[in-house]
């Protein structure tokens, strides 16, 4: 996996292997958890997650569009489950449509407190 940072998702840069996913951010109805929303681009079809993950690589929970399923959560977490070692992993359908995970982020401290909203425009 490909280690990035929230400000590559803040700036809706492309990424390594060519995707747009950006990031906003609103207020977590609890502020000690942390929030995850995915929606995919009207135009896209192939299957996309994000998957939220401990300091032991469990994961917590996971959310995915594909075709017509344009968006899944919000989904939420105790921060304290996860900010410290835990992980925000990005998969998505590549050759043959076998998923594969693409992009990893940490430093979850940062998003303590807010729902993660994240829109996969392009691949």
């Amino acid at each position: 996996m490909i280690n990035i940072d929230w400000h590559d998702l803040e700036v809706s840069k492309r990424l390594n292997d060519g995707d747009v996913i950006s990031v906003s951010y609103e207020a977590a109805e609890d502020p000690n958890s942390i929030e995850l929303v995915l929606n995919l681009a009207a135009h896209k079809t192939w299957w996309k997650e994000v998957q939220l993950v401990d300091n032991t690589g469990a994961e917590v929970f996971r959310l995915e569009v594909q075709d017509v399923n344009k968006a899944d959560g919000p989904r939420a977490a105790p921060a304290i489950d996860v900010e410290v070692g835990g992980s925000i992993n990005l998969w998505k359908a590549k050759a043959l449509g076998i998923h594969t995970p693409m992009y990893t982020l940490s430093d979850l401290e940062y998003v303590r407190g807010k729902r993660v909203i994240f829109r996969w425009s392009a691949d």
